[in-house]
């Protein structure tokens, strides 16, 4: 999840990487990392976790040099699962972000954000509604009710009988599958793409998830493409 924020003005770099600081220290899902533990998977929160945090002068701000560094690979076993880089060009502070989806989802940008601009003017952070561990035992209550067995019970005999969805793979010497990574940058999408979405009142996310279900469909030559979403 990558967010960009501006100020006309020069932020000096201790006083960014504090007010980060104290956003971490509120909110504690920014100092989690992936661990094993007896041989399951866990999310483990820790004391304290130094920011991933830079900072550049430049005469002016190109942000595809920048974006590149945001998006070098990050290890799930190390924190922190984010990154962010301030870039101070032209009498403008610029502050680019990139947060794992682990820990971060497209509400979460827009409380962190508020935040940050709270840190940064020495005012009191916003409370949260409730503490990341809150979330998690209330998550592992439900795992363990009458009521998640129910459910699971019903979406196990709704979804039963579907056919899997084969992709296409590639493969190297030997016989194994490779995988193949496709990436493509459209940014002359954007526009007509939140026009689209506005005229139909949905979110960009329904109509690029729509496309992707259409393009899953085409590669496995299936009319039928059941996906699951996490809400």
């Amino acid at each position: 999840m990558c967010a960009l924020l501006t100020w006309n003005r020069v932020i000096p770099p201790e006083q960014m990487r504090k007010a980060l600081c104290r956003v971490m220290q509120q909110h504690r899902m920014l100092t989690t990392q992936l661990c094993l533990q007896e041989g399951h998977l866990m999310q483990q929160e820790n004391p304290w976790v130094e920011p991933a945090f830079t900072w550049y002068e430049a005469q002016r701000f190109d942000r595809q040099i920048y974006e590149k560094m945001l998006k070098s690979p990050v290890s799930l076993f190390h924190a922190p699962l984010w990154r962010a880089i301030l870039v101070q060009a032209e009498g403008k502070s610029i502050l680019m972000t990139n947060l794992h989806h682990l820990i971060a989802d497209g509400v979460s940008i827009g409380l962190l954000t508020r935040c940050l601009q709270a840190a940064l003017a020495g005012h009191p952070l916003p409370e949260p509604g409730r503490s990341y561990r809150e979330f998690v035992e209330e998550e592992e209550a439900y795992l363990s009710s009458d009521l998640c067995r129910v459910q699971g019970a019903f979406w196990k005999k709704r979804l039963s009988g579907l056919k899997v969805c084969r992709f296409p793979v590639e493969t190297a010497q030997g016989g194994t599958a490779r995988r193949v990574v496709l990436e493509r940058e459209l940014p002359q999408l954007n526009a007509p793409l939140c026009s689209f979405a506005q005229e139909q009142g949905i979110s960009r996310f329904a109509v690029l998830f729509s496309a992707f279900v259409l393009a899953v469909g085409l590669y496995c030559h299936s009319e039928d493409v059941t996906v699951g979403l996490v809400s």
